[in-house]
């Protein structure tokens, strides 16, 4: 849905989302829209930061991560529009599928349980009081990618 930028270094890099592409694919005519974005690993705080712009767009979301061997932890964030299913339920359905019927090397239902719960103090109120969610006008997900840990790759 949006286009991805790896390592958003530079500011023209690290606009990344923002709430007006999104609440574009929330139109009358689009029913059952669902999106996945890459949300890095190098930034809890840039990680944060697209949650709350996806849903200020109108989305609810379930963020999930895994471990990448070369790029350590990495992290993503599920898109559905609110008015399809409400943000608590997204996480019970997921851990629910057994993703038997998908032909796939990796995902299967225990690593999808796994992907989708974070330790302490990864995802709580007071983090995500505390960030901003990015705009077209005020690009904070470049300062808050610039604050990551990039060094440790």
């Amino acid at each position: 849905v949006w286009p991805e930028h790896f390592f958003p270094r530079a500011l023209a890099l690290g606009q990344g989302p923002s709430p007006a592409p999104a609440e574009r694919l929330a139109n009358p005519f689009s029913e059952n829209v669902c999106f996945f974005r890459q949300a890095d690993g190098f930034s809890k705080n840039a990680f944060l930061s697209i949650m709350k712009t996806i849903r200020k767009a109108g989305y609810s979301v379930l963020p999930y991560h895994n471990q990448i061997p070369t790029m350590g932890e990495w992290g993503w964030v599920i898109g559905i529009r609110e008015t399809d299913i409400k943000e608590k339920q997204i996480k019970t359905v997921i851990m629910k599928k057994d993703f038997s019927d998908i032909k796939t090397r990796y995902i299967n239902k225990d690593a999808m349980i796994s992907m989708v719960h974070f330790g302490k103090g990864i995802i709580d109120k007071e983090a995500m009081e505390k960030v901003e969610a990015n705009t077209e006008l005020n690009s904070v997900l470049y300062r808050y990618y610039l604050s990551g840990s990039w060094g440790m790759y």
